[in-house]
């Protein structure tokens, strides 16, 4: 049996009446950085920029920078680097390698869920009914 730790809807851009449910979800997990890992997600990092885009893999899979190699690029990297924008809709990651990220919609609510299982001493993370996560905590 499951013990519900926190349950609410949130939509992206946070509503005012909803900044208290995703400051707890924040202070819960830790931080906006442990949202993003718990839930495979990824917050905008504001106007629009998600800091993964930054980033590429290459074919022989190392991971590279993807922005200009110039003072102007950098400045941009290190002006979105830790910044949490919830006006724009966060990104679902991909879960299983078939998959691609998906914009969540503006507007719409979503469900977040996390459980706990006492019997296996681990966390379960849902958004909208669909598990997104697990982390042992003991």
């Amino acid at each position: 049996m499951a013990d519900v730790v926190l349950d609410f809807y949130l939509s992206f851009p946070i509503q005012p009446h909803q900044e208290a449910s995703y400051d707890r979800l924040v202070k819960y997990c830790g931080s906006a950085e442990d949202v993003e890992l718990n839930f495979k997600m990824e917050f905008s990092c504001g106007d629009g920029k998600y800091f993964s885009d930054f980033w590429k893999w290459t074919e022989g899979g190392a991971l590279v920078a993807n922005w200009p190699d110039t003072p102007e690029g950098d400045e941009e990297v290190y002006k979105y680097d830790g910044q949490v924008c919830t006006n724009t809709p966060p990104r679902l990651n991909a879960t299983k390698m078939s998959m691609v990220p998906e914009q969540m919609i503006a507007g719409k609510g979503y469900r977040f869920t996390i459980k706990y299982f006492r019997k296996v001493g681990e966390e379960v993370y849902y958004i909208s009914g669909k598990e997104r996560g697990r982390k042992w905590v003991g």
